[in-house]
């Protein structure tokens, strides 16, 4: 299975014209992917996925607040 290889482009291009079509493995098009991670993405990411759990929290506790706060009157 790990000699499987796929076309891959080098240019920006569609259709990729065929001088710049090669043949690599998965393993390199995943090292490719990862190696344009940078450490500020991961970042903004984690940041992003974090203010959205607090925010549905958030959204949650006052909503449960208030059904407590009207159950009582």
């Amino acid at each position: 299975m790990s000699d499987i290889k796929f076309i891959a482009c080098s240019v920006n291009q569609i259709p990729c014209p065929f001088e710049y079509q090669t043949l690599v493995s998965l393993a390199d098009l995943v090292a490719q992917a990862i190696s344009a991670i940078e450490p500020a993405e991961i970042a903004v990411a984690y940041a992003f996925g974090a203010t959205s759990v607090m925010t549905w929290w958030g959204i949650g506790f006052a909503i449960a607040a208030a059904q407590k706060a009207l159950n009582k009157a």
